[in-house]
């Protein structure tokens, strides 16, 4: 259930209680209305119609989080503590709108949550007419080749249909010659229905962007169709759907996206939080369900945080991308820095598993305060390699090993591929001073992901010029075991952190 609060000081018509619940508070009541409502310790979303008094932008701000508030254009702030409260909360203007209006609007772009999920190739049925050669790609793409005719045909769908209790858009992840024309058609059912009730066709032009698709049906399911023409090769990968937004962000209010060649994505959330230091990033784990992890986690420190997720393969390609998208994720965290005005020491990096790749290596491209790592995992050739002591436990390291295989411009995976693979964070490291960093650092005993991962770490900070200050602790067990004792004692680390930056 997703709550909104107006704030205006004229009477306004409020929609219904349902689903969604809306309220209405005065400007110079706000303390006495939050008192009278303490289920609304955290607000969905909040509209400006006009200013609140100077001292209860404090009030309001302990109820809402950032690009959760919007103002119609005529109410700017008029004070400093109002220029704070706008810049903290990152509030956007909208034009103005009439009630109803205002109302949808705010149900449509700041509801509560987030989700997204992949449809892979392994789900994608290829029509029989295609009879030229099918090249898989581990288990994430499906390369086809040949001549698919003058006039656009179904070359195929997914055997599963999206189901849809909100508009979604859709990215599909495709790589296609220059005679190749590809397009989408979107068919909506009722649910348990058989008749289409809404069916669209998107072109060439539109698959630059995300897909909206709009919401016909409540509870209603999508299916989606692939038609082709023209000759030459075309790769297909995973097509995902999320909730949308309508263009006010990725998952979250102000969730942004970073893509490279192939289409595939990094997200990025930046929440200034209090605006002092340090900036916490976090990079997510392996996660089959698409959106960003800890939100709450990294909210309740106070401090302006960065969540990064990786939504490639099946859960996650351990944040390893071409030159030109490194570049902008490094980009976008210094312009986070100098927006912020801190220096750079004054960052935290922090993942576990899967996000404790990421964060080592682009780490790597700063000073941080410290690193605080939860299973920490490095020797990504290796971890492939386990695969067959795992019991097909994780088949998306081999879908990685290819993957990278693929950056290097490698015929196939050999010896000096895996070899390579495996040093990404040591050649890092060989290469800058990080010997002022913290490393905080939990890790598996038995891990049979990583089973040398934290020798190797050890030995990565041995290249340093002095050996950093290193406090660790290790867990029994395998590598997806004792996540709650590891996550406490992450948790616990950033506390401890805090604390030294005068929380």
């Amino acid at each position: 259930m997703s709550r909104f609060l107006i704030i205006s000081s004229q009477k306004w018509p409020l929609p219904a209680a349902g689903v969604d619940q809306f309220y209405q508070a005065e400007p110079g009541k706000l303390q006495h209305f939050f008192a009278l409502h303490p289920e609304l310790a955290s607000l969905s979303g909040v509209l400006l119609t006009s200013l609140v008094a100077d001292d209860e932008w404090k009030v309001l701000q302990d109820h809402v989080d950032a690009y959760r508030v919007v103002a119609f254009e005529q109410v700017r702030p008029q004070t400093a503590g109002g220029g704070n409260f706008f810049r903290q909360k990152q509030v956007k203007q909208i034009k103005l709108l009439s009630p109803d209006q205002a109302c949808e609007w705010l149900k449509l772009h700041l509801f509560d949550g987030q989700s997204g999920i992949r449809m892979d190739i392994q789900n994608f049925v290829i029509n029989n007419w295609y009879q030229g050669p099918l090249h898989y790609h581990g288990s994430y793409a499906v390369k086809l080749a040949g001549d698919f005719g003058p006039a656009y045909r179904p070359l195929g769908s997914f055997t599963y249909s999206f189901w849809q209790d909100k508009p979604i858009h859709l990215w599909p992840e495709f790589i296609k010659g220059p005679g190749v024309h590809l397009r989408i058609t979107i068919y909506e059912f009722k649910y348990f229905g058989h008749e289409v009730i809404y069916q669209h066709t998107f072109d060439e032009t539109e698959l630059d962007e995300v897909l909206e698709v709009p919401i016909k049906a409540v509870n209603g399911h999508v299916c989606i169709s692939y038609e082709v023409k023209g000759a030459g090769e075309l790769t297909i990968g995973t097509l995902h759907s999320r909730w949308s937004r309508q263009g006010w962000g990725y998952f979250l209010p102000g969730g942004e996206r970073i893509l490279n060649p192939d289409r595939g994505e990094v997200m990025v959330y930046f929440n200034p939080g209090n605006l002092r230091p340090p900036l916490n990033i976090y990079f997510s784990g392996y996660r089959t369900l698409e959106g960003f992890e800890a939100y709450n986690m990294m909210r309740d420190l106070q401090h302006p945080f960065m969540l990064i997720t990786d939504t490639r393969l099946d859960g996650g390609a351990f944040y390893l991308e071409d030159q030109a998208t490194q570049d902008a994720l490094i980009d976008r965290i210094k312009k986070a820095l100098a927006w912020l005005g801190f220096k750079d020491d004054q960052v935290v990096f922090s993942g576990l598993s899967m996000g404790t790749t990421g964060a080592l290596y682009y780490g790597s491209f700063f000073k941080p305060a410290a690193f605080i790592l939860g299973k920490p995992i490095i020797n990504l050739g290796q971890m492939a390699l386990s695969e067959k002591q795992r019991f097909n436990a994780f088949p998306t390291s081999l879908d990685l090993l290819r993957l990278y295989q693929r950056y290097l411009g490698a015929d196939q995976v050999t010896d000096d591929v895996i070899k390579k693979f495996d040093q990404i964070i040591l050649r890092r490291f060989q290469t800058v001073d990080l010997s002022k960093s913290k490393f905080m650092v939990a890790y598996m005993k038995q891990d049979d992901y990583d089973q040398a991962a934290y020798q190797s770490l050890i030995e990565c900070l041995e290249q340093q010029p002095v050996f950093p200050y290193l406090i660790s602790r290790g867990f029994n067990g395998y590598h997806t075991e004792q996540m709650g004792p590891v996550s406490s004692w992450f948790k616990h680390q950033f506390h401890e952190l805090m604390q030294t930056f005068g929380e």
